[in-house]
């Protein structure tokens, strides 16, 4: 008599706007007994809608979304769903975004350039509780001297530096003009700027500032 089949302990989750990785990630962990990729997404709100439905044990994350970023994203999720492991696989190759995201709770940290079984191992890592992060940015993100930004104030840094003023930020961002503002106060407060326009400077310095075309589209846009 044949054994039963085992169910498949770690559900993961792929939110990602880009159709070949997302599938090719999806094919490799299927490809494992223990992974069952149940549901993949091409933007946040619906990424946010199939955690809600499956609560997995890993959400798959990229940061570059066309409608609400990947940082958003892993926010909501870890006020809501504490118990889904966040796991990022992005492009963006930053520093100061790593520091952030970790700051926020998300487990796991991959470029996009990962083998195959290095996004397998990242997921049955951060399933069972243990941070990995890929690359050499550990340290870098890890360092004392670094500006110690919130997830949500390296967010409006991103959006400063793309020129957008306060009740822009708070529109895209869904938080009240006062609340930008604060923001705003806090990150030129912390970078001992006078103005945004010092604040962005100092930022470039400490490689806070993201490559072209940042994940922040206004609506509409």
């Amino acid at each position: 008599m044949a054994a039963p089949n085992r169910p498949k302990q770690i559900r993961v989750i792929i939110v990602d706007d880009h159709p070949m990785l997302r599938e090719g990630t999806r094919l490799c962990l299927e490809r494992e007994e223990d992974i069952d990729a149940v549901g993949v997404a091409s933007n946040g709100a619906e990424g946010l809608r199939l955690v809600a439905a499956c609560q997995p044990e890993v959400l798959i994350l990229d940061i570059h979304l066309p409608d609400i970023s990947g940082v958003e994203v892993a926010r909501r999720v870890r006020v809501d769903f504490p118990s889904v492991a966040v796991l990022i696989l992005t492009g963006f190759d930053e520093v100061g975004y790593l520091r952030a995201l970790l700051k926020l709770g998300v487990r796991g940290y991959l470029p996009k350039t990962a083998a195959e079984q290095e996004i397998v191992a990242a997921a049955r890592a951060v399933a069972a509780g243990q941070p990995i992060i890929l690359g050499q940015m550990a340290s870098a993100a890890l360092a004392d001297d670094a500006v110690q930004l919130t997830a949500r104030e390296y967010e409006v840094l991103q959006m400063i530096a793309a020129g957008r003023r306060n009740a822009e930020i708070a529109e895209v961002l869904f938080i009240s003009p006062k609340t930008a503002e604060f923001h705003v106060h806090q990150i030129l407060r912390k970078l001992k700027a006078q103005s945004r326009a010092e604040a962005i400077c100092k930022a470039h310095q400490h490689n806070l500032i993201l490559p072209a075309n940042p994940p922040y589209p206004l609506p509409g846009a």
